[in-house]
């Protein structure tokens, strides 16, 4: 027993999910009228001990919606697996965001994804987004790209170089490219952001639900 709880990860990764959460809340906090903030319930489960049950196939939508054998190097196949897994789940909507970490993985360049306009939005695909980790000891380094993940569940379902021709010192958070410093919400991801409906969301105290991969 005493070898188990040594080898126990569970308050490293706490750890490194307080300094990720702490560094999205003041991105987020930025958001017109007060902002949002992640609230991290410290309920951290590998995915093998979790309610959540992936299948070895998945409908690719970014694909003609093609049925596609999982392929644990490529992040869009973790996410299309993993949303499917949570619309099965008979309390789907309990959770406003559910967010599965996984270690970077290939040469996949894309570092995040989500769902776009999904929080508060019950009608719409689950509401869900996969964090790939690259540094294992500085999960904070992905912070600009994981916010700008949450700037899609909340409602800017696009990316602000369809807006805009440049973005100075790559500082703006919703670009499809998302520069590690980038710290600025345009006027447009400001703008459909507060278009859609996010009411649902506790005033104080939002839920959150953090899932692990298997090795």
């Amino acid at each position: 027993m005493a070898r188990e709880a040594r080898g126990d990860p569970t308050e490293l990764i706490e750890k490194q999910m307080d300094i990720i959460f702490s560094s999205v809340n003041k991105h987020l906090k930025n958001l017109d009228n007060g902002g949002f903030k992640v609230d991290f319930t410290r309920d951290v489960v590998k995915l093998n001990r979790s309610e959540i049950v992936l299948e070895d196939t998945y409908v690719d939508r970014l694909n003609g919606s093609k049925t596609t054998k999982v392929d644990p190097t490529n992040i869009f196949s973790h996410t299309f697996t993993f949303q499917e897994a949570v619309q099965k789940l008979p309390d789907r909507h309990s959770t406003d965001l559910r967010i599965l970490f996984i270690p970077k993985r290939g040469s996949e360049e894309t570092l995040a994804t989500s769902e776009e306009t999904c929080i508060c939005n019950p009608d719409w695909f689950g509401c869900i987004a996969v964090f790939s980790i690259r540094f294992l000891d500085n999960w904070g380094h992905g912070q600009a790209v994981f916010a700008h993940e949450f700037g899609h569940a909340l409602g800017m379902d696009l990316h602000d170089d369809q807006f805009y021709i440049s973005n100075p010192k790559n500082r703006l958070l919703m670009w499809s490219s998302v520069g590690f410093q980038a710290y600025i919400w345009s006027p447009e991801a400001k703008r459909r952001i507060n278009n859609q409906d996010n009411s649902c969301l506790a005033k104080d105290v939002p839920s959150s639900s953090i899932v692990f991969p298997d090795d």
